[in-house]
């Protein structure tokens, strides 16, 4: 073996050597890390415990209430994020002869909390709500249907279609 072969022989040996004593000797007794590790554990489940009691009183008391939110939601916007061009005023007549010429199809069903809305070509309504002005009354909605009833009394089953 070469001078350099021998060195680097030596260093690895005393490298070993160190290692062993250090993780066998030298990093002291396993009485005192046992007992850290129990306080680490300790101190981590009363932040816990302190942390989920916080979280549910801001749950109870900082939950914004469901009929608030989507009264927002259908409040009229003076700017429109998702919308990049002017709303432009439709007359009545116009929308009017559209509808009456269409069929009426229930096309969605959505829940939040109490409130049940049904997407009716297009547009949500709730309970009591008037279609436009075809002149129907919502009376009933539910996952699978929609019960309209007309000026006449007449009433109207709308089912749910997936497409």
């Amino acid at each position: 073996m070469k001078r350099r072969e021998k060195i680097i022989l030596l260093v690895a040996v005393l490298f070993g050597v160190y290692w062993v004593a250090d993780h066998f000797f030298l990093s002291g007794s396993s009485e005192a890390t046992q007992e850290t590790a129990e306080m680490a554990e300790e101190k981590l489940e009363s932040y816990a415990i302190a942390a989920s009691a916080k979280l549910a009183v801001a749950q109870i008391t900082d939950m914004p209430q469901t009929d608030y939110l989507i009264s927002k939601a259908e409040a009229d916007w003076t700017r429109d994020p998702f919308r990049a061009e002017p709303v432009k005023e439709v007359e009545d007549t116009e929308v009017v002869s559209d509808l009456k010429d269409s069929e009426l199809v229930y096309s969605g069903f959505m829940q939040a909390g109490s409130l049940f809305l049904a997407v009716v070509n297009g547009m949500e309504y709730r309970r009591g709500e008037m279609l436009n002005e075809l002149g129907y009354k919502v009376e009933n909605i539910t996952p699978a249907q929609v019960v309209l009833r007309t000026e006449a009394n007449k009433e109207i089953v709308l089912y749910l279609e997936e497409n």
